[in-house]
């Protein structure tokens, strides 16, 4: 929220200050989303219905604030990212098509896209198994992410 203010209302130090706190947003929910599934192991399935809920809900006024032409919200990346764990966790066919289309529609609407699946499953396999392969691709991610996002492309989105 506090990044979105930022961008539809200040201007100056203060944009970058709500900017700077606001890509704080995925990193921190992709950590916390893949300690619950991996440390913690709440099953994925918990997770679907109350984000696939928000994402819906919190949509329209995503829409109304930044346009039609921008990525979806955050939580379709979350969402997908979600399926993908249960996809890897119990392979069934349904899980895997299931996955596999939530990645592609993060990838053709999402504002972050792939990577933040990636940082999920990244973050995921990191803290459930202590993998060496995967702390560099999420630590990588985490300190260079933008999500792809410009204060242009958001500026001209917010002016209408």
């Amino acid at each position: 929220i506090v990044d979105h203010v930022g961008v539809l209302f200040l201007d100056g130090p203060a944009y970058v200050v709500a900017r700077t706190i606001g890509r704080f947003a995925l990193p921190l929910f992709a950590l916390l989303i893949a300690y619950n599934l991996g440390v913690r192991c709440v099953f994925p399935k918990r997770y679907v219905r109350p984000m696939l809920v928000l994402f819906l809900v919190s949509e329209i006024p995503y829409r109304l604030a930044f346009g039609l032409d921008f990525g979806v919200n955050i939580f379709a990346e979350l969402l997908a990212a979600v399926l993908v764990v249960s996809a890897l966790q119990v392979p069934s066919v349904y899980n895997v098509v299931l996955g596999l289309v939530a990645v592609v529609f993060v990838s053709i609407l999402g504002g972050y896209g792939f990577p933040a699946v990636v940082l999920v499953v990244a973050w995921y396999y990191a803290l459930r198994w202590a993998s060496p392969w995967a702390t560099p691709w999420a630590q990588a991610y985490t300190v260079g992410s933008s999500g792809g996002r410009s204060r242009s492309n958001m500026s001209a989105n917010s002016s209408r």
